[in-house]
């Protein structure tokens, strides 16, 4: 998921037009845009780095910036660090003059989730985990924010703790399914290690299919009622956690 992307679903909350990964005179904006009421303008940045940010960059997006700012002072720069900012950055931040901080800001991850939150493009995660204890109850390993050329969802990792198996999950930034294009968009994007793939929508028919007694392996089952292994292996790990079945031995 490239790094500049996210802004694309901004674009409504900031008005019109917003262009993104934008190149001019040997410099890369990540996005550059005008509201359309007040007619100010935005220079913005992200970096979606493992490491802190340290100084450098900030200082060539700010010189960047004030070159703009002699033409029109109304531009408002926006540097936003998802791994955060290193000790020395901040110092430098800090250093600068209080009017230049005025239309010069830094946002680090939280800061950001946080401005999502504010413009309900995002649910919070306390509403996402209740979403997700409302189909599985499979304990959760692991809950991300991704941010794609589509958009943002969430990532969850959940523990079958009778079978030992890691399933991943895809949810909508509401928290509530993702359609199957969007699945494999992301499926061909991330490297899954030893995570199964599962949909967290059919509990209920599989335990119908189990009180039938029709079919008892985890290949009849999901050949029956036409979802993944994966699954199937899923929700029978929650039931069996849950003593409601019995895994026969044989």
């Amino acid at each position: 998921c490239r790094n500049y992307n996210f802004m694309t679903s901004l674009r409504l909350d900031l008005g019109q037009p917003v262009r993104y990964n934008i190149r001019k005179t040997g410099e890369e904006v990540d996005v550059y845009g005008r509201h359309r009421l007040s007619d100010e303008r935005l220079k913005a940045q992200c970096k979606a780095h493992i490491d802190l940010i340290d100084t450098v960059p900030l200082r060539l997006f700010y010189g960047d910036l004030e070159k703009e700012r002699n033409n029109n002072p109304r531009i408002l720069g926006v540097f936003v660090s998802l791994s955060g900012y290193s000790g020395t950055a901040y110092e430098w931040y800090d250093e600068l003059d209080d009017n230049i901080r005025n239309h010069f800001k830094l946002m680090n991850g939280e800061q950001f989730y946080s401005e999502l939150q504010k413009e309900d493009i995002v649910s919070s995660l306390d509403h996402v985990q209740n979403n997700i204890k409302l189909r599985t109850s499979l304990p959760i390993l692991e809950i991300t924010l991704l941010l794609a050329e589509r958009g943002f969802f969430w990532k969850v990792i959940t523990n079958g703790e009778e079978s030992g198996h890691k399933y991943v999950s895809f949810l909508n930034p509401n928290g509530n399914i993702v359609n199957r294009n969007d699945i494999e968009y992301l499926l061909e994007r991330i490297t899954l290690s030893d995570e199964k793939h599962i949909l967290l929508q059919n509990r209920h028919g599989i335990i119908r299919m189990l009180y039938k007694g029709t079919a008892n392996s985890i290949k009849e089952i999901s050949e029956s009622i036409k979802e993944s292994e994966e699954d199937v292996s899923a929700v029978l790990d929650e039931l069996l956690a849950q003593a409601m079945i019995i895994k026969n031995s044989k």
